[in-house]
């Protein structure tokens, strides 16, 4: 389980993060702590020693920046979230791993919480924040998406991908090594997905754009394992326009 403190002076903000969390982590995340000022939140990273710090810049009694630097040890991975973008560039420099603005747009959100728990899991040890932020903006990192069923937590390349269709509220991740059932819907994988590399073509299917060797006439994508995958017309011109030019 990935440990976070949460590090927000406006009450509105700490219980919507709260519940993002709660609604699509819960088997992966646990806020250990939460910061009300710079002064707290100093208290719950020390005390908490968490994997991953969601830190607000502008804390009443000081500032995000501020904490920074009375934290001894920042072995642990730091997301921004504010609602200045004037501080991006500074926040970028000191190794932070996201940048969010506020009001939050919950699929970014989201998007730079996997990418977060993608750069932790997929390392045995945490560096400093610093050298996190150096590997994670580094191809392998990006192209990492973690999955979580009841038994395991599983990092796949998102190369490795051939596409995901929904099941109800489930989603099939169908791998170079294999099927992967998720307790998540569909439309949160999309949102997650490097929109770069895959596709929405139907209502129940995401593809690997990298996987598509052709298209079919009759309708369908066919993928590099040969499956054939539907196009729902109100889709059909957008994906091919995409996909071939």
């Amino acid at each position: 389980m990935i440990k976070v403190v949460l590090v927000e002076d406006e009450p509105l903000f700490r219980a919507d993060i709260s519940q993002i969390l709660e609604t699509y982590f819960k088997d992966v995340i646990s806020i250990v702590g939460i910061g009300y000022n710079m002064i707290s939140g100093i208290k719950e990273i020390t005390t908490h020693r968490p994997n991953l710090v969601l830190l607000d810049i502008n804390l009443g009694d000081g500032t995000g920046f501020e904490l920074l630097e009375k934290i001894e040890n920042q072995d642990f991975a730091l997301i921004f979230i504010t609602g200045y973008d004037k501080h991006a560039i500074q926040a970028i420099k000191i190794g932070a791993l996201d940048y969010i603005m506020k009001p939050i747009n919950e699929e970014e959100f989201i998007q730079g919480i996997q990418k977060a728990i993608a750069s932790i899991t997929s390392r045995n040890s945490l560096p400093d924040s610093r050298i996190i932020a150096s590997q994670f903006y580094s191809e392998k990192y990006i192209e990492k998406i973690v999955v979580s069923t009841s038994d395991a937590m599983h990092v796949l390349q998102q190369e490795d991908i051939y596409y995901c269709a929904a099941d109800g509220n489930y989603t099939k991740f169908f791998t170079v090594s294999g099927t992967i059932m998720v307790a998540r819907t569909l439309k949160f994988y999309d949102a997650v997905f490097d929109q770069s590399h895959f596709i929405r073509c139907h209502r129940s299917y995401v593809v690997n754009r990298n996987h598509v060797q052709r298209y079919d006439k009759s309708g369908f994508l066919i993928l590099t394992n040969n499956i054939q995958i539907p196009i729902s017309s109100r889709k059909k011109n957008e994906v091919l326009k995409t996909l071939f030019g």
